[in-house]
């Protein structure tokens, strides 16, 4: 669940969270497979160890700090009958048009991607949809992510 990669270093503190983002010039860069390259955009991760290396960045000039970090679970909605922690399921985001929904962020606009298998790490509440679905905000991780430490 743990992964080393490169932050700023005003990110560079242990317990820190931050959010992938990813600039297009990233993907050609020589540091991407350490830096962006263990982490996937849109997903919040929270840093548990700095390491002393450093290495400079050379979109932005500055300096990028070595870490260790564990991603967070994502707050996500799921269409099921039932639900349970420690659910293994896949995300299939229910098919809606309703942009002014309030859980729109939780189902539509997911980082996860349509089928990927998930286990559930926590059930947050049930939640009642414009469109009558039965919905339930979970926390979540991809199931990728609950492989062995690549540290």
């Amino acid at each position: 669940m743990r992964v080393v990669t490169l932050v700023t270093e005003a990110l560079a503190e242990k317990g820190t969270k931050f959010r992938v983002r990813v600039n297009a010039k990233c993907l050609t860069c020589s540091l991407r497979k350490v830096c962006i390259g263990r982490v996937r955009q849109g997903f919040e991760y929270r840093v548990v160890e700095v390491r002393s290396k450093r290495h400079k960045c050379p979109l932005t000039g500055s300096d990028m700090v070595v870490v260790v970090v564990e991603p967070e679970p994502l707050k996500v909605l799921l269409n099921t009958p039932s639900i349970s922690e420690g659910l293994i399921t896949s995300f299939n985001p229910p098919r809606c048009a309703e942009t002014r929904c309030p859980y729109r962020e939780f189902c539509i606009d997911s980082p996860l991607k349509d089928g990927e298998k998930i286990r559930v790490m926590r059930v947050v509440r049930r939640v009642t949809c414009p469109q009558g679905l039965r919905l339930f905000l979970v926390e979540a991780l991809p199931l990728s992510f609950l492989r062995p430490s690549r540290t």
